[in-house]
């Protein structure tokens, strides 16, 4: 469990966060082991750290177009904070110092691959789960819709989120 849920370090003192902590880390083992069996029933093998990467990168970002009152939409995206390392942005000048970075286009074709294999990784665990594809872009309404459930905005965003940004 160290490995893949941080079980430590707990950054708490209090005795009922730490049960806290603990009780989150033991649901997010089994439910990573439901999604496991799901993958084997349907022939397919994915190690844990696939699983979360694969969940951890893909994002719903809500955003409003100007002059549609009250419309929120959700864009799906994935995000990669190894894009921009110096192995790849450097072409191997990591011990030089340079801050060459390489084309555009070519950062444009990795994001692209890894698109690829974390879409298909998202694909396998979205079908073993039963639910359908989410929209590029789409309503609320378009992702509940997806995945089979009853979604309201203040639980998609959060109360926080939706009083910063004004999207309610």
């Amino acid at each position: 469990m160290k490995n893949n849920f941080s079980i430590r370090p707990m950054y708490v003192r209090k005795g009922v966060r730490i049960i806290g902590h603990c009780l989150l880390c033991v649901l997010a083992l089994i439910m990573l082991r439901m999604i496991e069996l799901r993958l084997a029933r349907n022939h397919e093998a994915l190690s844990v750290k696939r699983i979360c990467d694969a969940l951890f990168h893909a994002k719903l970002i809500p955003f409003r177009l100007p002059g549609d009152a009250g419309k929120v939409l959700f864009l799906k995206m994935y995000s990669f904070n190894d894009i921009y390392t110096p192995e790849n942005i450097g072409k191997g000048r990591k011990q030089a110092g340079l801050n060459e970075m390489i084309s555009p286009d070519e950062i444009a074709d990795l994001y692209q691959e890894r698109i690829a294999a974390e879409g298909n990784d998202l694909k396998k665990i979205t079908d073993a789960l039963g639910y359908k594809p989410v929209p590029c872009i789409g309503t609320l309404e378009d992702v509940a819709r997806s995945l089979g459930r009853l979604i309201k905005m203040e639980d998609a965003l959060g109360r926080t989120l939706l009083k910063i940004t004004n999207l309610n």
